[in-house]
């Protein structure tokens, strides 16, 4: 039985990297800067999920209040409008029931908008904050290489 070559493209690389097993080193890599650099990452981005979870959370609640709001006030005109029985026939009136609703719907569909660019921009700038120190970090992480 042929031996089976362990190399990668027939050479070997565990002569270069003597240390490349319980104790792995590179020349000019800093091995702890790289992992308090991965630590910094995965914080940054559990705090931009925390914020974006927090956002969709508060986004959800809202929107919940509002519709139970609408639902309040559609109750309330129905009571109002049949306490005498079925109501007259007024294309006036419905224009302007109609035209305040769909105000209202405009009104609360930009303040969710509102609320989720909000949101958004908080899990925004915790990402773009860490990436500009991530530049950095480089430099920490390879001291000979050039950011």
């Amino acid at each position: 039985m042929a031996k089976s070559d362990t190399t990668m493209f027939g050479m070997d690389f565990t002569k270069y990297m003597p240390d490349f097993g319980s104790n792995f080193a590179l020349p000019g890599i800093n091995a702890e800067a790289i992992m308090d650099v991965q630590k910094k990452n995965l914080e940054a981005f559990g705090k931009a999920s925390k914020l974006a979870a927090d956002g969709i959370e508060e986004l959800f609640k809202r929107q919940g209040e509002m519709f139970k709001a609408s639902v309040e006030e559609f109750d309330t005109a129905v009571k109002t409008t049949t306490e005498k029985g079925l109501p007259d026939f007024n294309p006036e009136k419905q224009a302007e029931v109609a035209k305040a609703g769909f105000e209202n719907a405009v009104a609360n569909s930009r303040e969710l908008v509102d609320m989720a660019t909000t949101s958004g921009k908080k899990v925004y700038d915790v990402i773009s904050k860490r990436a500009a120190e991530s530049v950095t970090d480089l430099k920490t992480v390879a001291p000979t290489a050039k950011a």
